[in-house]
């Protein structure tokens, strides 16, 4: 009996059901395949709106305001009027000379006729001519007058401001030995600043590059501006003038750009901004992430304009190479040890941890300039709970790794 007790128990033990041993289960990750991406060289600084389409409308005549048709920072189109002065004695001017005119001209038709029939001498044409012509003269002159008490828009512009005038008159006739602004009532004479007038679409912005810029620099270079007046919007121009040399005082050269204020982000610079071809034996570049963003703000603007004064501050970059393509990781895709940067590159389906050289950071981007290659699936995001050699299902994020 013991004998078959002790078979019975050995079987028991080794007739057990083996205890299976759980594994975890792998960890979803998202991952992304590294590309390049356009980081354009540039350098940033500070300019001032200024404008080359920048004049003074003075009195063509003396006279008093009867009616100012503007305010200061209106926009106005080219013949638009702006300012009439008094006109009742042109006005009675022109009546009169036209009559003169209009009689001088029927009295030479008549004496050319008589001519004609050899009824009077070529010296009484003569002198019915010139009558004529001095009348016709006259009344140009008149004309000429009472056009010269309006004043219009010579071009399409903004109103910047009125201007001051020394000793006017004011309504009562009473002589004023102060500076003034011109308004209804004030008497002008001839030649007095009325109203300057800043042209919208010949806006220029001037700025300062440090010297050792000098050599990089070109005309037709693109910048892109953007302006505190209208934040979150970018307007874009083109280098225009370069000085000849650098300045000994401060070590730094002046610039002129193009302000395109019609169009804040115009064609030019969307080609430059946003970029995204699959070409070049297979690898994807996509373009900068501030240029994507801008477009899109400027989408159902196009053609809208902005109001623009010499004198606004504006925040240049000054793009030197357009095309500078990078390798590329978003940010939050890179740790670190020991100050040490790595990435965790998948390869079949375990984690490899790629330290990696960084270089320069583009809002949420950074430049790879060595340790992985184009084409490597990265892990995007959340490393915290990850670990070298970690087996892990790997899923498709953004394709463009943004965030």
């Amino acid at each position: 009996m013991a004998g078959i007790a002790g078979a019975l128990l050995i079987w028991g033990i080794f007739s057990r059901p083996e205890t299976q041993i759980v594994q975890p289960p792998k960890p979803l990750v998202k991952i992304f395949t590294v590309s390049q991406r356009n980081f354009p060289i540039f350098v940033q600084t500070l300019g001032t709106v200024m404008t080359p389409g920048n004049i003074i409308l003075s009195a063509l005549q003396a006279g008093r305001v009867t009616e100012i048709d503007f305010t200061p920072g209106q926009t106005v189109s080219k013949g638009q009027v702006l300012i009439r002065l008094e006109d009742i004695q042109q006005r009675s001017a022109v009546l009169k000379t036209r009559a003169a005119a209009q009689e001088a001209r029927l009295n030479d038709e008549r004496f050319q006729k008589l001519f004609s029939q050899q009824a009077i001498s070529q010296s009484d044409l003569d002198t019915a001519s010139s009558q004529d012509q001095q009348a016709q003269a006259v009344l140009q002159a008149a004309e000429k007058a009472l056009a010269d008490t309006i004043i219009v828009a010579p071009f399409d512009g903004v109103i910047a401001a009125t201007q001051p005038i020394l000793g006017t008159i004011d309504s009562s006739g009473n002589s004023l030995n102060n500076v003034t602004e011109i308004a209804v009532g004030t008497y002008v004479n001839q030649g007095d600043p009325l109203v300057q007038l800043v042209s919208n679409d010949k806006m220029q912005v001037e700025y300062t590059l440090p010297g050792e810029y000098f050599p990089r620099v070109q005309l037709g270079q693109v910048v892109s501006m953007r302006i505190p007046a209208y934040p979150g919007q970018t307007f874009c121009g083109k280098v225009v003038y370069i000085a000849p040399s650098i300045s000994s005082e401060t070590d730094s050269f002046m610039l002129y750009a193009s302000l395109n204020v019609k169009q804040h982000i115009p064609t030019a610079f969307q080609d430059l901004a946003r970029r995204k071809v699959s070409e070049t034996a297979g690898v994807t570049k996509f373009g900068n992430e501030d240029g994507d963003r801008a477009v899109q703000r400027s989408q159902g603007l196009k053609g809208e304009g902005y109001k623009m004064e010499p004198g606004l501050s504006v925040e240049v970059k000054h793009i030197l190479i357009p095309d500078r393509w990078v390798l590329a990781v978003p940010g939050i895709s890179v740790d670190s040890d020991m100050s040490n940067p790595y990435v965790y590159q998948v390869i079949n389906q375990q984690l490899k941890k790629v330290y990696v050289q960084l270089g320069e950071r583009r809002g949420s981007w950074v430049e790879i300039r060595s340790g992985i290659k184009v084409g490597a699936q990265v892990v995007r995001d959340n490393l915290d709970s990850l670990q070298e050699g970690m087996s892990v299902i790997p899923v498709s994020g953004q394709g463009s790794g943004g965030s």
